[in-house]
């Protein structure tokens, strides 16, 4: 591994260590408003933040009315339930800029496992659009989120990514898949020590490395090869 990669992955890693703390691919926040567009009252104002493939938060608000709630036991088993929602209403990309959008919110409930996919397709003309798609699941003391982020123009494919962040035990690991390139890290943790073993891959490199995390006595944080 040469020092330009391990810089490049050094640089990454306090981001990566903040993520998984935190254990989120995307937050939201819901408000009840009175707010006309166009002519149409909404009542709800969200505000979703959701990863990019950067590993940073970008955000859009949407407004909306009202979900329409569909909820219904399986014939086929008796303890799960499964609740399917539906809305659509406006997203703002920027605070001027904003386009229809529609959105559907799948949950399966059974015992002690959950899991809910939701689903929003922001539309920019008949041929370009946004879709973002949120998936989690939690089975006893296991969790798993992943976000998928699609955005086609006139088209044609522009981005398309998807970032991974699963919990198990004492193990925790994040995934990032950009076009061709994968970039994987698992955190360990035992006997006090933090160890990050990463992995990247496209179609001309492969890297795979071990760091430790090191904290001074002054609450410094470094990442260090071994």
């Amino acid at each position: 591994i040469s020092e330009e990669q391990q810089q490049k992955i050094k640089e990454c890693l306090p981001t990566v260590d903040m993520l998984l703390n935190n254990n989120q691919t995307f937050e939201s926040t819901i408000e009840t408003v009175n707010q006309e567009i166009d002519g149409v009252n909404y009542e709800f104002k969200e505000t979703i933040k959701y990863l990019n493939s950067s590993l940073e938060f970008d955000s859009y608000v949407l407004y909306y009315n009202n979900y329409v709630i569909d909820e219904e036991d399986n014939d086929e088993d008796e303890d799960e339930v499964e609740v399917t929602s539906k809305t659509s209403g406006l997203a703002f990309l920027s605070d001027d800029i904003y386009y229809s959008f529609v959105s559907k919110i799948e949950k399966e409930i059974e015992e002690d496992e959950t899991e809910e996919e939701r689903m929003f397709l922001i539309n920019i003309d008949e041929n370009s659009y946004i879709k973002i798609k949120e998936e989690y699941e939690v089975e006893g003391n296991e969790k798993e989120q992943t976000l998928k982020y699609l955005v086609v123009e006139n088209g044609v494919t522009t981005i398309d990514y998807s970032v991974e962040i699963e919990e198990e035990r004492n193990e925790q690991s994040i995934k990032l898949k950009v076009d061709d390139s994968k970039f994987k890290v698992v955190k360990e943790t035992k006997d006090d020590e933090t160890i990050y073993k990463v992995s990247y891959k496209d179609e001309d490199t492969k890297i795979v490395a071990t760091y430790k995390k090191e904290i001074d006595e002054n609450g410094n944080i470094s990442f260090v090869l071994i």
